[in-house]
């Protein structure tokens, strides 16, 4: 029963707030100025407002999920005792939160792993009223088995502190919650609010430079100390060193940032159906000739390609990325030559015919490349895979398309030839080189013959790799479907005066209605594979997969945006909710069932 209390009390404190009084001190004058980690949520009513406003209950309660966990007895328990707080104080339950919850969150991680929360609420009454509550009903149920009184309480500074269990104490001043871990925390608080020219955070230069490059319309923030943080032994070893080439190549920019900073600060926005997050550095990102500048575009008007956009896209990556000079500084930023370094050398050399891998084939490409995952067409002849996997496709430019043209053709087909052979050894079908033309683009593509397979409606999983390059224009298009490559041909075509996004490094997109499309095709597949991986039995593995799909299918777009700013690193986080999305039918048919058996 209190555990159930608590977690009302918790929900109902985890929610609100804005200053109640001009002569209200910040809460962050109550938190010591050597705090690492403090995150605030300076207006939850615009939360609260978000949370039930009539389509998002509408879209949350019509998940199984939630009708689920609505129907456990602890959550009856909860919907009763939320429903006696509702009649007591005549209200609904949003605007409950808003009272007991509805000025300011903060919380603050410090040292010796000590934390503050506090909770400022907009009725100090009702605030007092719900904590006798609780303490009234946690003396309850110790009597009832016949324990002592599990309420402890000390004055402190005039304030009086209670504890519930050994490392969780708190306090009310006001019309603000306190809760801590430690008791030497809660107390220095209580000085603080008594002697406002102790030491707090709120004056931590470093909090305040980080706050001044903060959005004004931000509802929440998070703040943290990086001169502290970097002193942690992982992410120090993280940020200093380049143990992973492709982790370097995709996050250079970040790790150098985050390396030099002081600080970091992300902030959170609420546009309609939309949430961002902006993060924020005073790190230096280094410059284009640096080492690992590989990622800086060298001209203010230059930058990664707008992603593109294609038939079925799951997800789109777009990257501002010198191969060249990436490559050409592998000495310097990979001092040790890893296993997988000397073999993908060695590969490489054997399909460009030992050319240069810097001079003569990564210096024919120009610094922007394109990866796109979508879901794949099956010709009718083909048929369907009875797993179906998504098309995967890299894009780059070239710089000479006549001299390099003939090179990367060789190298592909020997990569087909490679493939051919090791399967050859196996016993198993190889593939099939072709040159079909789509649009006036002669490509060429590789593909499984069907010969003999006469079920088109459960082909082997092989028939999901039609490998495929493309040369339209000066683009270069390496992909795992012909479908792919025929759609990618098409935009190329149609955005010929594609412009680069000015310094943007790393653009990247994902459709959540379309993973959630591809997840449903393969619905049978992925809940075998929880049965046998989890030991779930087939009714959990099924309701595990729904509410992963339900939760996509909300997610209309997510969307990051990296880029430079005065040459810090700054980077938006975007997700846009679909909230009328009609529930997807699982993809079931009797091959799942055969397939359990």
């Amino acid at each position: 029963m209190f555990r159930v209390a608590l977690l009302i009390a918790s929900a109902t404190f985890l929610l609100t707030s804005r200053p109640t009084a001009a002569e209200t001190p910040a809460v962050t004058q109550w938190v010591s100025p050597d705090a690492w980690i403090v995150a605030e949520i300076s207006r939850p009513d615009v939360l609260v407002d978000r949370a039930f406003r009539d389509d998002v209950v509408q879209a949350v309660t019509s998940l199984s999920a939630y009708q689920d966990a609505m129907a456990d007895p602890d959550a009856q328990q909860a919907i009763f005792l939320l429903n006696y707080f509702k009649g007591r104080f005549e209200c609904d339950f949003a605007t409950l939160l808003k009272k007991a919850a509805g000025g300011n969150i903060t919380l603050a991680l410090g040292p010796n792993d000590s934390n503050l929360l506090v909770v400022e609420g907009e009725d100090a009454k009702l605030i007092n009223e719900i904590h006798e509550f609780f303490l009234s009903h946690a003396r309850d149920d110790a009597k009832a088995l016949g324990q002592g009184d599990p309420v402890k309480s000390a004055i402190y500074q005039g304030v009086t502190g209670w504890s519930l269990a050994p490392n969780e104490m708190h306090a009310i001043i006001d019309n603000r919650l306190l809760v801590s871990n430690k008791p030497e925390v809660l107390k220095a608080a209580i000085d603080r609010r008594a002697n406002s020219s102790l030491p707090c955070f709120a004056d931590s230069e470093s909090y305040k430079k980080a706050k001044a490059a903060a959005s004004v319309d931000a509802v929440a923030t998070v703040y943290a100390n990086m001169e502290v943080l970097k002193q942690v032994p992982d992410l120090k070893r993280a940020l200093s060193e380049n143990e992973n080439p492709l982790a370097t190549l995709l996050l250079a920019p970040l790790q150098r940032s985050l390396r030099e900073a002081s600080w970091l600060i992300i902030t959170a926005e609420v546009n309609g159906d939309a949430i961002q997050l902006e993060m924020t550095t005073d790190g230096s990102v280094g410059y284009p000739a640096a080492v690992d500048g590989f990622a800086l575009p060298q001209q203010a008007d230059d930058g990664a390609m707008p992603n593109f956009v294609v038939p079925g896209q799951i997800a789109g990556i777009s990257l501002y990325r010198d191969l060249y000079r990436y490559y050409a500084a592998k000495d310097e930023l990979f001092p040790e030559r890893t296993s997988g370094i000397i073999f993908f050398e060695n590969m490489m050399g054997i399909f460009f015919t030992g050319r240069d891998l810097t001079e003569e084939v990564l210096a024919e490409t120009q610094p922007q490349l394109c990866v796109v995952v979508a879901e794949q067409r099956y010709a009718e002849n083909v048929g369907t895979p009875l797993l179906q996997l998504p098309g995967f496709a890299v894009v780059l430019k070239m710089r000479d398309r006549d001299r390099f043209a003939p090179i990367i053709e060789e190298a592909w087909q020997k990569a087909i030839g490679l493939v051919n052979f090791t399967r050859g050894q196996q016993a198993e079908p190889g593939l099939i080189i072709d040159k079909p033309q789509h649009a006036d683009v002669i490509y060429t593509t590789a593909a499984f013959s069907v010969f003999g397979d006469h079920d088109r409606s459960n082909v082997d999983s092989r028939f999901n790799f039609q490998p495929t390059l493309a040369m339209p224009g000066d683009y270069l298009i390496l992909s795992s479907s012909d479908s792919l490559t025929q759609d990618l041909i098409d935009q190329i075509a149609e955005r010929s005066d594609m412009k680069p996004v000015p310094s943007s490094h790393s653009l990247v997109v994902l459709s959540g209605p379309q993973l959630a499309a591809i997840l449903n095709a393969n619905f049978d597949a992925m809940v075998r594979n929880n049965m046998v991986e989890d030991g779930n039995t087939r009714e959990q593995a099924e309701q595990q997969q729904k509410v992963l799909i339900a939760i996509l299918q909300h997610l209309r777009n997510v969307s990051i945006d990296a880029s430079t700013k005065e040459g810090k690193s700054h980077a938006v986080l975007k997700i846009e909710f679909a909230l009328d999305s009609e529930p997807m039918t699982p993809h079931t048919s009797e091959r799942s069932q055969q397939g359990d058996q």
